[in-house]
């Protein structure tokens, strides 16, 4: 007897399984568009609906203060359950029978009946790997989801024009629900942005094995620290991804054996899986399991100079990514750039040119330095200038990095030689036989936005990419917004939000502030 439909897993394989008695006679088949071990529930029961009503009570009573709420766009299916059109269209997260039904956002409504219910701030974040921003705003209407996390941004490559135009159509359509913004450069799902933005495509999220090309580790954590730093400037919320403000970098090199993702088996060990993204975090420099733990035992292995990303050896360095993000953070709350606007200035190809409020940010996305005339005293830089550099004015913003400064001194971008040529080096090449590799994975399984546990807490790099920031001062207008605290997932493991927007406004600055962000 066949399966109901011809969806599949996620995961790799068919999306079916059929129960069987302890005599071996054959009972139903349940649906799980992931793992077998996740069953996907039939959300027009009353039962599953109380059900859930009583879990999100059961933890609101305890005190948390939300919950995340995984692959939230698949809880309804179509009616009749009809057949996927097209296998690879399923994994790409496009529209289909199993995702983004109308259906589920009456779910929402009623769960966020559940946390009014309760006093103090209470937050619902969707993850909904929706691809159009007009779908997942729907997702964030006053009576549903206060949050969701802004894949399009997380998912684009690394190029002035395509920033831009991700932050301005996810802003329209979050503005139009009323609801703020979100942005997030990595997860437990996806390639490190620090080792991502280094590949030859800067949009491939998908793992990366021993035998796959290698990115250019010294390039990626430049244009991994300016985007950082790119997005810290942003109105709206910002997550952090654990590891992410060490500056660690993608396990591109662990051994097939150690892998443990369903999507290595379940796909004949055709797809690597997240397993790169997930490894124990770094504590020491040396020490059984650089201190993570006291027994060297880890779930997954940690690489060969994993200490050197620890907070251990970061502390008290100026150039390391541990106080770059420090730094970002406090200015981003001193600032109040998340209840700011965004207001696009003019600039030349590959260069992103922005104000929030009355702070500035210019990103350079180009291979060469652009020269920014009378910028004034940068607040912060993506990369650490030596004493020789100069720190009193920003005058070049070097390819792959990005600088905050005063608004008021902020005056023309323009492309120039620099003074001091700091070439950047691209070992990525063009690989025919990956591309033909992945196409032929996309024809079999399909990409999965499973769960694992997040947190936040980068490595250092003398080359790294830079951003600043001038005079502090901070204005913008009222959003929705929602306290960020103890988040617990729905069906998956507990996640830390990093940035939540600041909870109060101030009046207008006295001095204009300008940022700037390069590649």
């Amino acid at each position: 007897e066949l399966p109901p439909n011809n969806w599949r897993s996620l995961f790799g394989g068919q999306g079916w399984s059929r129960l069987t008695r302890p005599d071996g006679t054959p009972e139903q088949w349940y649906l799980h568009l992931f793992d077998v071990h996740q069953p996907d529930l039939d959300w027009g029961s009353d039962l599953v609906k109380e059900g859930f009503d009583d879990i999100l009570r059961h933890w609101l009573d305890l005190g948390i203060d939300g919950f995340r709420v995984d692959v939230a766009h698949s809880l309804v299916k179509a009616d009749g359950l009809p057949d996927a059109e097209e296998h690879t269209e399923q994994g790409n997260f496009n529209l289909g029978p199993m995702w983004d039904q109308d259906g589920v956002h009456d779910i929402y409504r009623r769960w966020r009946r559940v946390l009014e219910e309760y006093d103090g701030d209470r937050v619902l974040v969707a993850e909904a790997w929706v691809p159009f921003p007009e779908r997942l705003a729907r997702y964030v209407r006053e009576d549903e989801m206060h949050q969701a996390f802004n894949f399009d941004f997380l998912a684009s490559t690394w190029d002035a024009a395509s920033y831009r135009r991700v932050i301005a159509e996810t802003m329209a359509s979050n503005a139009a629900v009323g609801a703020p913004t979100t942005w997030v450069l990595s997860n437990h799902d996806v390639v490190r942005h620090a080792t991502r933005l280094a590949r030859e495509d800067t949009s491939d999220t998908e793992g990366i094995s021993a035998s796959d090309p290698q990115p250019d580790a010294a390039l990626g954590i430049r244009r991994g620290r300016a985007a950082t730093l790119m997005m810290l400037a942003l109105p709206g919320s910002a997550y952090l991804y654990q590891g992410e403000e060490l500056g660690l970098p993608e396990h591109t090199t662990m051994e097939d054996e150690a892998r443990q993702d369903p999507l290595w088996e379940r796909t004949n060990h055709l797809v690597p899986g997240r397993d790169g993204c997930r490894v124990p975090l770094p504590w020491t420099r040396d020490g059984a399991s650089y201190g993570y733990n006291a027994t060297g035992r880890t779930w997954l292995p940690q690489p060969e100079g994993w200490g050197e990303y620890s907070p251990q050896a970061q502390e008290g360095r100026e150039d390391s990514t541990l106080t770059l993000y420090r730094r970002a953070i406090a200015l981003r709350r001193e600032l109040r750039l998340g209840r700011g606007a965004v207001e696009w200035l003019d600039s030349e190809p590959g260069i992103l040119h922005l104000c929030n409020g009355t702070t500035g940010i210019v990103l350079n996305t180009t291979e060469q330095p652009v020269a920014i005339k009378a910028a004034g005293t940068p607040l912060i830089t993506s990369w650490h200038r030596s004493e020789t550099d100069g720190v009193d004015a920003v005058d070049t913003v070097d390819a792959a990095r990005a600088v905050v400064v005063p608004p008021s001194r902020m005056a023309s971008i323009s492309r120039r030689p620099a003074r001091r040529t700091r070439s950047v080096k691209r070992t990525m090449r063009r690989v025919t036989a990956r591309k033909t590799r992945r196409i032929a994975r996309l024809a079999q399984v399909e990409r999965d936005p499973s769960r694992s546990a997040m947190r936040m807490i980068g490595p250092t790099s003398p080359t790294a990419p830079w951003l600043r920031i001038a005079a502090p001062t901070a204005v913008g207008s009222r959003s929705r917004s929602r306290r960020i605290g103890r988040i617990v997932p729905i069906a998956v493991d507990v996640m830390a939000m990093a940035m939540a927007m600041p909870l109060a406004d101030r009046g207008p600055p006295a001095t204009p502030t300008t940022v700037t962000v390069a590649k």
